[in-house]
């Protein structure tokens, strides 16, 4: 609570049909803003952050402290990938 998370909407969208969802509702006032703020509550910061680190990077490192949090965030978010990742982690 109370972080900020900075992230191009173009890329969580391509990853996340939450936010692909979430920003096309607000596409007349996306296109006449550079930044837009969002709050987003339900998540744990560490787990955003490293969704975002995947999106940018492509990679991260799951641990058994990471994987629940994990998990639970691309499940909400319909992050496939990092969904997928983490159940077969679980699975090991």
């Amino acid at each position: 609570e109370g972080h900020e998370l900075f992230a191009h909407r173009a890329l969580l969208s391509c990853h996340s049909n939450y936010f692909l969802e979430l920003f096309l509702h607000d596409e007349n006032e996306t296109l006449t803003k550079k930044q837009m703020y969002y709050q987003i509550n339900g998540f744990e910061h560490l787990a955003l952050k490293l969704i975002i680190q995947f999106i940018y990077r492509g990679s991260f490192l799951l641990t058994l402290e990471t994987v629940p949090k994990l998990y639970l965030a691309a499940f909400q978010l319909r992050i496939e990938t990092i969904f997928k990742a983490c159940s077969n982690y679980l699975c090991e």
